[in-house]
């Protein structure tokens, strides 16, 4: 069993270390194709298209797993056509406010793009790895993201060698939409074949009873994206524009590490959630578990920013001169989201919630703030040091609450 569960998540790992592969060399081609500028007016395209996705997902997947694993054929079939109709009235609602933001952007020549933004995470959204991970087939849904990247690669590298006059912000990004679609299409197939025809139409109440059952988890996820996300458009709206390429990038490669925490903290949360009952063995088991999360989390924000300044100081040379002093800032944010690990898994098994979003909430509305008020003086080097100051604050909160709680120094019976 062990050696099956290891073998999975190994070949998922390469499979999204394949992915990270493919997206750093359409970024080293996007990155001196376009420029400082153009890449900052990318970024900040890409900033929307996160905003929506993440608005769309809602935060529910792991819900979802649980919900689909647990479900006959026949209400997994049910579950699709329901998840389907969240997802399209989600849809609808990011690309509509979307379009309000751009209708209202003081730059013109930007507005189209930020619309395409929210066009672009609404597509990315509409992907569905929850029903891959419940049948155990993670590596299934990686290799249709590694289609998709390779994808994006082949015709980014086509279009800069053979119509570089084309090759502008707005022709990547819709480079980027376009190789999403083949990646839906290979997900669909697939969930035909394996799990049937979804029930459709979904009566829309029960799409809304699933959208407001996971309404704290989306809450901390829209808090943690809007605070990781928000360099760009506030060095946009306070600061120089000019050195939003640098701050960009160092985002993409900070980013790239974070997603490969995603496993572990997987298993960690699976782990823990199998001893929520035991009241003071839990607690002692998340603080047993944050320790190494910590150590780790602090030797990956020490050595990553050496390795990546290498980086980038051989394959962007454009960026050298600003990219590696921000990455050495914005890895800070790496050691609290590996240490927040545990005591986010125990806030969820005590069914803290509400709570849980109460972290995200308060360490983005302080990161943000920060970011702000700093970045007309000291530029990138303070919104990635506002965004490293929430995650550490976010740790803290969350550690605060579970060293605090009763419940988890209570057996389940007395609660």
């Amino acid at each position: 069993m062990l050696k099956n569960v290891l073998k999975k998540m190994s070949a998922s790992t390469l499979l999204l270390l394949g992915c990270q592969g493919l997206l750093l060399g359409a970024m080293q081609i996007v990155s001196q194709r376009l420029g400082k500028a153009g890449y900052g007016q990318f970024g900040l395209a890409m900033s929307f298209s996160v905003f929506s996705a993440q608005f769309i997902l809602w935060g529910m997947d792991p819900l979802l797993t649980f919900k689909y694993a647990r479900s006959s054929a026949d209400d997994a079939r049910s579950l699709l056509g329901i998840v389907l109709r969240q997802k399209q009235l989600a849809a609808f609602t990011a690309i509509f406010a979307g379009t309000l933001v751009a209708l209202g952007w003081p730059d013109a020549d930007e507005r189209f793009m930020i619309f395409l933004g929210s066009v672009d995470g609404a597509c990315l959204a509409c992907t569905m790895p929850s029903i891959f991970d419940a049948r155990g087939k993670t590596a299934t849904w990686q290799f249709f993201a590694f289609i998709r990247h390779s994808i994006y690669l082949g015709l980014v590298l086509a279009v800069s060698r053979f119509f570089p006059e084309h090759f502008h912000p707005q022709t990547v990004l819709e480079l980027h939409l376009l190789c999403i679609l083949p990646e839906l299409a290979l997900e669909q197939f697939w969930v035909r074949r394996n799990v049937g025809i979804p029930h459709w139409p979904a009566p829309v109440r029960e799409a809304f009873n699933l959208w407001r059952e996971s309404a704290p988890m989306a809450v901390a996820v829209l808090a943690q994206q809007l605070l990781f996300n928000s360099g760009l458009p506030i060095l946009h709206t306070f600061g120089d524009d000019a050195e939003s390429g640098g701050l960009y990038l160092s985002s993409q490669f900070t980013t790239a590490a974070a997603s490969f925490i995603a496993a572990p903290a997987a298993i960690l949360h699976a782990r823990l959630a199998l001893h929520a009952h035991e009241g003071p063995a839990f607690r002692r088991r998340v603080w047993q578990t944050a320790i190494p999360c910590f150590v780790a989390g602090i030797f990956v924000s020490l050595s990553y920013p050496v390795v990546t300044s290498a980086i980038v100081r051989s394959l962007f040379k454009n960026l050298a001169d600003s990219a590696p002093a921000i990455l050495y800032i914005d890895t800070w944010r790496l050691a609290p989201i590996l240490a927040t690990i545990p005591f986010a898994s125990a806030l969820i098994c005590l069914g803290r919630l509400r709570a849980f979003a109460l972290c995200h909430v308060a360490s983005a509305l302080i990161g943000v703030s920060l970011s702000a008020a700093l970045v007309p003086t000291y530029g990138p080097r303070a919104a990635a040091c506002g965004i490293a100051l929430g995650s550490c604050l976010c740790f803290v909160f969350s550690a605060t609450l579970v060293l605090l709680d009763k419940r988890s120094a209570a057996p389940e019976h007395t609660r």
